[in-house]
């Protein structure tokens, strides 16, 4: 299956290689009509404004649940989605070859167009022999263009065509596979505009993909492509009030994430859409879908697919001096960055190598300006903390990947050690904005961003320190470690206190669902410091351990149907303590009670048998250790278990802000 590229590319390869080829192509497309152009989808909501001061998470996110219905109101009264249109609308672009698409390339340059639209960029990295080629043509004048104009969209016409047209290149087969999937039929018009309010008002400020204004048009205007409309309500049925899903009929999050992310998955299967923007978009959402032990397709491979489309479009490179819109510039800058903060936290979070190797990567760093083409000014002052928290969490994004080469790979270098890891951390939080710093006293933060970013920043101060090599035993990598072991550990035992306290407080403020997925990745970590803690021979650091580990697996329990690692994290936790699985395992009888009483929000239940809780988490914890994808997390634990005794305070001392001062200098 080709990723990011039309069927038509994929045997263009074979064709002759003649002088009347492509004008042939272009011949043949000229004589058809025109499909509709991409529905706009660069991301225009943030302007620079001061970040200093204290915010509240409620007040902001008040503040656009007020904003959303009011933007939606003009929408007509029928489906404002596509759900009754399957014409060609649905599909952006026509079908090209490399002939083509070069042939386009070679007269654009000898025109001297460098207007480049997002839509269409073809991308010539500088090995390619083509781009060594154009390079010559050009005088080799300063830096090699690698951005180049593709070939151009086809203009809009009205949306008048028949409602049964698809895209040219679907299969009658194809077509009837996705009509039993349902892939062209979106909910009610009242769950759907829920939804699409949940992605404007959780979702995006998170995880901004989008054109926020640009996007509200196209959705009103029924211009959504078909697989993207799909992967915003998995997304929002992720994030949204379970309370919208169950008036919609949904037994449970989980039953209505799986049928959203199965109608997407469904058309990306038969490559209905080929809009690269489209499917990076798409990616990048689906990336939320954690799979099963034998489905291969899971978080880690939505963000390989994401990572080859970008690629392809030369996300990873700079785009300072491509000629184009600064909105479209913007936009390419933030999935490409996206894509990193996701790719580098999953990756830490199962063990396994990143997908992006910035190595071969320039693109530029996130600014305030590429938060800051919302038309609307009255966004400006929430929109620029929405941004500032952007830019903190890919700095700390950059320290994680420093921290997993450092520390776990096995090439890791001579003179990283785990003290100027910490370094590094420390210099990070000595110059974040003042409305996201805290004290590390203070039991909540004010708001969720500030909590967020308190919990990466603690979740890398593990992972720098987990385990450190004692003094005077150093591992293969490090020149220099701690000069004493037990600081180390307590460093760890601080940041998990620090992590579970943070996280407590969303779950009693009831913020879990607006909270970033790396979150909870922190909570993992957390729960694994605290885990090693009980095996304390010190009685009092073992009863501290299991407190702590008590709030993770809380914090773990109420994201179980939001994030598809909270159950099997659960049962693992039971396992290696010993505890019943009785607890875990339930009947549909006591399920549907504990449902209609609101004590659970049905995660734990599928509702289906294509998603039986057996096939998706073992009950067996040596399945996990061999799994390919989740072994690696488990494989230390025979190392981890003989530091175990002394892992804890050291004697005599109590955890609390005077320990962290000795590290922090707060």
């Amino acid at each position: 299956m080709g990723i990011g590229l039309s069927q038509a590319e994929t045997g263009a390869l074979s064709q002759q290689n003649d002088d009347t080829n492509a004008t042939k192509v272009r011949q043949s497309l000229a004589s058809e009509p025109p499909v509709l152009a991409p529905a706009a989808t660069a991301f225009a909501q943030f302007t620079a404004e001061d970040t200093h001061g204290q915010i509240s998470s409620h007040a902001e996110m008040d503040w656009y649940s007020q904003q959303a219905p009011a933007l939606l109101a003009d929408a007509p009264p029928d489906d404002i989605s596509p759900s009754t249109r399957t014409d060609t609308s649905t599909s952006s672009y026509r079908e090209i070859t490399w002939a083509t698409m070069f042939d386009h390339l070679l007269e654009s340059h000898l025109r001297g167009e460098d207007v480049v639209e997002k839509g269409s960029i073809t991308y010539l990295g500088e090995s390619f022999p083509l781009a060594i080629v154009l390079e010559e043509l050009n005088g080799r004048n300063g830096r090699p263009r690698l951005h180049h104009p593709g070939p151009p969209c086809p203009v809009s016409e009205e949306l008048n065509l028949p409602r049964d047209t698809h895209p040219g290149h679907m299969l009658p087969e194809e077509i009837i596979f996705l009509e039993a999937k349902k892939a062209f039929e979106s909910p009610v018009t009242k769950t759907l505009d829920a939804l699409v309010e949940t992605f404007l008002t959780r979702v995006f400020c998170l995880y901004p993909i989008v054109n926020r204004d640009e996007f509200i048009k196209d959705y009103k205007a029924k211009r959504i492509p078909w697989i993207l409309l799909h992967a915003l309500c998995f997304i929002s049925a992720t994030f949204c009030p379970l309370k919208i899903l169950h008036q919609a009929g949904y037994e449970n999050r989980r039953q209505a994430r799986w049928m959203f992310y199965t109608k997407a998955k469904a058309l990306f299967d038969v490559g209905y859409e080929s809009n690269k923007i489209v499917i990076l978009q798409v990616s990048i959402l689906m990336s939320f879908w954690g799979g099963g032990p034998n489905n291969y397709w899971n978080f880690y491979s939505w963000i390989g697919t994401g990572v080859t489309i970008a690629e392809a479009l030369g996300c990873h490179r700079s785009l300072a001096s491509t000629n184009m819109e600064p909105r479209d510039r913007s936009l390419l800058k933030r999935l490409w960055w996206i894509l990193v903060l996701r790719d580098a936290n999953c990756s830490a979070l199962v063990g396994r190598p990143f997908r992006v190797n910035l190595d071969h990567c320039d693109a530029d760093p996130l600014s305030l300006e590429d938060f800051g083409h919302d038309s609307v000014a009255d966004h400006r002052e929430p929109n620029a903390k929405f941004a500032s928290y952007q830019i903190e969490a890919m700095k700390l994004t950059l320290i994680l990947r420093q921290i997993i080469v450092a520390r776990f790979s096995p090439s890791r270098p001579q003179s990283q050690v785990t003290s100027s890891l910490t370094r590094l951390l420390m210099d990070w939080r000595a110059q974040v904005p003042g409305v996201f710093s805290w004290k590390d006293t203070a039991t909540a933060d004010s708001n969720i961003l500030a909590g967020s970013l308190r919990v990466l920043y603690n979740h890398h101060m593990i992972l720098a320190n987990l385990n450190a090599p004692p003094e005077g035993n150093v591992r293969p990598g490090f020149a220099v470690v701690y000069p004493n072991q037990s600081l180390a550990e307590e460093t760890c035992i601080i940041a998990a206190q620090q992590i579970a306290s943070t996280a407590c407080a969303v779950v009693v403020k009831s913020d879990i669902l607006s909270a970033p997925h790396e979150l909870l990745h922190g909570i993992f970590i957390a729960a694994v410091t605290f885990y090693m803690q009980t095996k304390s021979t010190n009685t009092m650091n073992s009863q501290s351990g299991r407190s702590g580990l008590s709030n993770c697996q809380m914090v773990l329990h109420e994201s179980r149907g939001a994030w598809d690692p909270s159950p099997w994290i659960l049962q693992l936790l039971d396992k290696m303590l010993g505890a019943p699985q009785t607890s875990q395992v339930r009947t549909d009888d006591a399920f549907a009670m504990e449902n209609a009483a609101g004590l659970t929000d049905g995660s734990s239940s599928m509702g289906m048998n294509a998603l039986d809780s057996n096939d998706m988490f073992p009950t067996d914890l040596d399945i996990w250790q061999s799994h390919p994808v989740l072994g690696d997390l488990f494989e230390n634990m025979p190392n981890m278990l003989p530091l175990t005794p002394s892992f804890g305070i050291r004697s005599g001392n109590t955890p609390g802000p005077n320990s962290w001062t000795r590290l922090s200098g707060n």
